[in-house]
């Protein structure tokens, strides 16, 4: 993987991608900013409320958000026939992950997860990741995102492709 201290900026894999960041903590805005760009981002819009997020993802094209825990603004961007672009690929970068929040996220169409604190490499890591290695896009009834099996298995076809066959286990 990319040492994110090596990259010269110009020549960041990020250097064209357009990045709306949105926190409701100002401070940690401008850090994140900060970082964002030192990673080579140049375009990293600062959003501080979801109707200013919103109003960027609408007017601007954008590559990726990076926002925290607000399952309203998740949730509208990806089940809104309002939405302005609800394939576009989200990043929840929150503190306090109980397993409960992380299913939760799973199930309202994120598609990665950082915990705070975040060093520089693993936001670049993620980033790199959702906008290179996306998952087919699910749109079902009861769920509209990224297909949440990360690891696809093993194909299998036929009338039987969903029971295990194991002849040497009886329990089976």
């Amino acid at each position: 993987m990319i040492s994110v201290e090596q990259i010269p900026k110009e020549d960041s894999p990020l250097a064209k991608v357009r990045a709306v960041i949105h926190d409701t903590d100002r401070d940690w805005l401008k850090v994140l900013a900060n970082q964002l760009k030192a990673l080579g981002i140049k375009a990293v819009y600062e959003a501080s409320t979801p109707k200013e997020a919103l109003n960027f993802i609408q007017d601007m094209k954008i590559d990726i958000l990076i926002t925290h825990w607000d399952k309203a603004l998740i949730t509208f961007i990806r089940q809104n026939k309002k939405s302005p672009k609800q394939k576009l690929p989200i990043i929840l970068l929150t503190s306090g992950l109980q397993q409960k929040m992380i299913y939760e996220a799973r199930d309202i169409g994120i598609d990665e997860l950082i915990a705070k604190p975040a060093s520089a490499k693993m936001i670049f890591d993620h980033i790199e990741h959702a906008l290179t290695h996306r998952r087919p896009f699910v749109r079902v009834a009861t769920y509209i995102g990224p297909d949440r099996r990360r690891h696809q298995k093993e194909k299998l076809s036929g009338p039987d492709r969903r029971k295990v066959q194991n002849q040497e286990d009886p329990e089976t």
